[in-house]
Order: C-alpha cells, then structure tokens, then sequence
C-alpha cells in the first residue's frame, strides 16, 4: 500500500511540473518571445543560460532590480526546453514574506519550484539552503539573487549601492549562495539583468503595467562564463569576485 500511494504522489508531481509548465509558464514564454521579436526584451550570450538549463547542477546569480524580470520573465526564456521537459525548469529563492503578501497558495509555490527564504527565521533560511543543496546535486539549476533583497527596495532602503560603468547593485555582504554552490558541487553563472524602471523600486503589478504600456529594452546578459568558487573556500572572497563578475556579466 505505501509503495502504491509513493508512485501515485510521485505521478501527481510528474503530473502538476506539467500543468504548471504548460499553464504558468508557456504563457510567460509567449509573453517573452512576443518582446523579444519586438525587441524591448534583449538577451546576450543566450546559449550561456540553455546550457545551465540542458546540464543542470548550476546556480544563475543575478542582481535584483526588480519583481518581474529576473525571476518570471528570466525563467519563462528557456520555455521551449521545459515545455518538453518540466525537469529542466528553473528553481528560483523568492521571499517567503513577498509570496505571503501575495497570498499565493502552497501547491501553486511547489508548482512554480519556490525554495522559499525567511529571512526572519535562521532556522527557516537554513532549511532554504539544505533544500537548494539538495536540488543542485540531484541536476537541478536555481535563479537567486545575492543583494539580499532589491537593489533600491525595501529591504536596502537606505543603503547606498556600488557603481560600476553606470551599473548599480548592492555590495554582496552576507549571502551565503557562494557557500551553497561550493558545498554542492554547483558551477555559478553570473549575469546581469537591466530594467528601465528599476530605481522606482515598483511593485508586481506596476512592473507588469509598465512592461506593456511603456517604450524600453529589458536586457539579460551572461557576458562571463560559468565558475566554480575557489578551494579553500572563503566567503568574504567568493562574494568580493562574485561581485566583480556580476558587474562584468
């Protein structure tokens, strides 16, 4: 009875990676691909990004300008290949406080690969980090972002950013995604991703407002190639050349 009841939920998954993947994220991917032919969405070093989704066991490190770019539309570019395969999607570390105050569901969270980060509990953002160690070894690839937040949101109001040939971000200082890909074996691939409206800081709806109604290019770049963090391992220098390499993405 209990193996029955394993196979039956593991269909279930099988079954729901599908129907998140076919619902969810084909029309993400429609959306992407209509801006692209359009040219307000660019994507530089493409290939770059397809090879983390085709081999896995990669985690893609961006900074964090907005709510809708660099965690839906940046997942939503590799349609094609999780169409066919739901395994392939992207996992993403979105803010367990954000998805609550969006009042989305537990199963729509499961469906749509959320490792979720509590940034109020240490407790929680250690099983966070257990649970994205557990993804990358087993193939999986994952979009996290190391500002700890949005680059001119809430979370770093205040904080001034470092500049660098006109881009901003915010000094990586205690993320510990470096340490997740050492301990997993991962390879990092940094990018860059460049929003119009990212200093308004602009909610959910907004941005998706602005991305139908308003002229300008969102542009994903992967200029630098995947690496591995160096051994010994050294948190303070894996995000001082993390840092580096994002800028230079």
């Amino acid at each position: 009875m209990r193996t029955a009841l394993q196979k039956l939920a593991l269909l279930g998954r099988i079954l729901r990676s599908y129907l998140i993947a076919w619902t969810f994220g084909g029309c993400l991917g429609a959306i992407v691909f209509f801006f692209m032919r359009c040219g307000r969405i660019q994507i530089r070093e493409l290939d770059r990004l397809e090879r983390a989704a085709f081999d896995g066991r990669t985690i893609i490190l961006t900074n964090h300008p907005s709510l809708l770019a660099e965690t839906f539309l940046l997942g939503a570019v590799i349609a094609p290949l999780y169409l066919k395969n739901p395994r392939r999607a992207f996992w993403t570390m979105p803010d367990a406080q954000l998805l609550d105050l969006w009042r989305m569901p537990r199963w729509l969270r499961n469906g749509l690969q959320c490792i979720e980060v509590d940034r109020r509990s240490p407790m929680k953002s250690g099983r966070a980090a257990v649970q994205a160690m557990k993804v990358l070894r087993q193939g999986g690839s994952i979009i996290a972002h190391p500002e700890m937040g949005r680059t001119f949101g809430k979370a770093n109001k205040g904080k001034t950013p470092l500049v660098r040939k006109n881009r901003a971000m915010q000094k990586i200082d205690g993320s510990s995604l470096a340490l997740i890909a050492s301990k997993s074996g991962a390879l990092i691939l940094p990018g860059w991703v460049d929003v119009p409206y990212a200093q308004e800081a602009l909610p959910l709806g907004a941005c998706i407002w602005r991305l139908f109604t308003q002229r300008g290019v969102i542009v994903f770049s992967f200029l630098e190639p995947p690496y591995r963090p160096e051994e010994p391992f050294d948190l303070i220098r894996e995000n001082a050349r993390l840092q580096e390499k994002i800028f230079d993405a």
